[in-house]
């Protein structure tokens, strides 16, 4: 696996993680009426977006579980903007940076990213 791929991991797990902790015990309606929360929280689901756009074919392969298709799809509605934009961030915090959160601890504590970086070395 290169540097890159390492960089872009880590920045998609602290921007998701950013937005679980953001929006950790919000409601949707709360979540709404804030507009530097709702600022701050699609900012760093776009960062993750941007990142995942970014891995390398190699990582996406090995991590099909990242749901890249979803990633990229979020962040065209998080740009479009208005009730497209609130759907995708919300489904973004209830499902999407929890799931990613989740399979990211899990494959770079497991051995699925080690046995990438061997077969590339």
């Amino acid at each position: 696996m290169h540097g890159n791929d390492f960089a872009l991991l880590e920045s998609i797990s602290a921007a998701a993680t950013g937005v679980l902790v953001m929006a950790e015990g919000l409601e949707r309606a709360e979540l709404d009426r804030s507009r530097i929360t709702r600022q701050e929280i699609s900012r760093l689901l776009l960062v993750a977006a941007d990142a995942v756009g970014c891995l390398s074919s190699r990582v996406r392969t090995a991590m099909a579980e990242l749901d890249v298709r979803a990633w990229l799809l979020t962040a065209e509605r998080l740009r479009a903007g208005g009730a497209t934009e609130s759907d995708a961030r919300w489904f973004a915090i209830q499902s999407l940076a929890p799931t990613t959160v989740g399979w990211l601890e899990l494959y770079t504590s497991e051995t699925i990213l080690p046995v990438v970086e061997r077969e590339q070395g």
